[in-house]
């Protein structure tokens, strides 16, 4: 062949690979229009329903003061985990999120578990929110059947996801706002009967370190789902500088508010009473003012705003990653399926969001706070590890690389996390029922099914076969 041939056909290959490259992103790419403020309403509003509810049933196994430490802990290793998604989030701007990052660091079957595991998580969370929405509104209302209330809000949010990412970005903007208004509303109402001196006199520990450790789960629920924000890479106009931007802001903005509801509860009323309801704001809120009836009434309503961002957060989060695990072949290629005008993964919405109005007729809140809380310990677990693989490859691949001490550190702290996956599983077998028939089903469906059907031109795929890896 002559040289100009050669040429020719080089330059033919070209073309065929990026209008490869185009047809693709038409028909599975997501539209890149989320900002670093898009992100922090994702953030904020995914975990704030956390702040309202599900952390009280942890008062009950570790106490008051424990709980307090519980959640220090907790709060510290958010802000780890907050650097250490944003950086890759950055890295690896894909809608397959913790699934990208460990299929990149551990391969497929490691990708595949976590991808399922963030798919617990944010199942269960939402269901645990949709419970909390219909108690907030039949306590209000009481004339309204809870299981109506229930259904009623999770299909709407889930034709609100389908919209289109913009425009639900913006309502999420818009309801997060209220939610902080509504916390605001809560400091100013119990502000007089704070009295910090009490605030862990009354039982601070009920069963030592065993209960600090046990009520990880629903000091997780501060959190939860916080790397929501992860999942909107692919969505995102500027990934390297919008991650980080939407993971700091975000994650000052939670634990400032976690730390302010918790002390302002323990030092108003005695924390057994937190533990009646799945509202435990509104019943503080009574305890202290029992006649500020409007006020009180004001205050659930806006509250319900709080539950209504997170659950719509929580939607987004679990569609988006059963969308990446369908684009890659892992699971039915059917949740790929782009709609042709609000170009959002529909059937990615809607299927799993199936799941979650069974789990929030049939399932309780607190169970599927503890579901939720271990499914997300240990997808935690398997990001860290990635990152460490990520990092150390990357030590020998470029000039970016992970200092012993900080490499150190992060062994120390998956072993932290493993030793407390282990003892929550001796301690709370029966609590683990629901993630062991998700996860015996999934997996049973990866070896079966899935693993034969992976799609290598998918993005996180692609970029999982690529042996170069450079990160600083």
């Amino acid at each position: 062949m002559k040289p100009t041939e050669q040429s020719d056909a080089f330059e033919d290959d070209i073309l065929i690979s990026k209008k490869q490259i185009d047809d693709y992103r038409k028909k599975f790419g997501l539209k890149r229009i989320l900002s670093g403020i898009h992100l922090w309403g994702i953030g904020v509003g995914t975990v704030i329903a956390g702040t309202f509810f599900g952390w009280n049933y942890g008062l009950e196994l570790s106490g008051s003061l424990g709980f307090f430490i519980t959640t220090l802990v907790v709060t510290a290793f958010y802000i780890v985990l907050a650097f250490i998604f944003s950086e890759l989030a950055g890295l690896y701007p894909y809608a397959g999120g913790p699934y990208a990052y460990v299929r990149k660091g551990l391969g497929k079957l490691g990708g595949y578990l976590t991808g399922v595991l963030t798919i617990v998580e944010f199942i269960c969370a939402s269901a645990a929110v949709t419970i909390s929405i219909a108690s907030y509104v039949s306590w209000v209302y009481q004339s309204i059947p809870k299981m109506y209330v229930a259904l009623g809000v999770y299909v709407l949010f889930l034709l609100i996801d389908i919209i289109g990412i913009k425009q639900s970005a913006i309502f999420q903007l818009i309801i997060t706002s209220v939610a902080i208004g509504a916390l605001v509303m809560f400091f100013v109402g119990t502000a007089d009967a704070v009295n910090l001196s009490e605030a862990f006199k009354i039982e601070p520990f009920v069963s030592g370190a065993k209960g600090i450790v046990i009520a990880i789960p629903y000091a997780l629920w501060f959190y939860l789902c916080f790397e929501g924000i992860a999942l909107a890479a692919e969505e995102t106009v500027n990934p390297k500088t919008d991650m980080r931007i939407g993971f700091g802001t975000s994650i000052i903005t939670v634990a400032l508010l976690n730390f302010g509801v918790l002390i302002f509860c323990l030092s108003t009323v005695d924390w057994h009473d937190l533990l009646m309801n799945d509202y435990p704001l509104s019943s503080a809120m009574h305890l202290v003012n029992p006649e500020g009836g409007k006020w009180l009434v004001i205050f659930t309503t806006l509250a319900i705003s709080s539950l209504l961002a997170s659950l719509h957060g929580m939607i987004n989060g679990f569609s988006r990653q059963s969308f990446a695990l369908s684009r890659a072949g892992y699971l039915p290629k059917i949740m790929s399926h782009i709609h042709p005008v609000t170009k959002t993964p529909y059937l990615a919405i809607v299927l799993p969001g199936a799941i979650g109005i069974l789990l929030a007729q049939f399932g309780t809140a607190r169970i599927l706070v503890f579901a939720a809380g271990f499914s997300a310990l240990l997808m935690y677990l398997l990001v860290i590890l990635s990152y460490l693989k990520i990092k150390l490859s990357a030590r020998r691949a470029s000039h970016g690389w992970l200092t012993k001490v900080k490499a150190a550190s992060l062994v120390v702290f998956a072993a932290l996390i493993f030793s407390a996956l282990t003892f929550i599983s001796l301690r709370t077998p029966n609590s683990l029922q629901i993630i062991g028939v998700f996860l015996g089903g999934a997996m049973l469906y990866y070896f079966l099914i899935g693993r034969k059907y992976i799609a290598h031109d998918a993005p996180e795929e692609m970029e999982a076969q690529n042996s170069v890896i450079k990160i600083h």
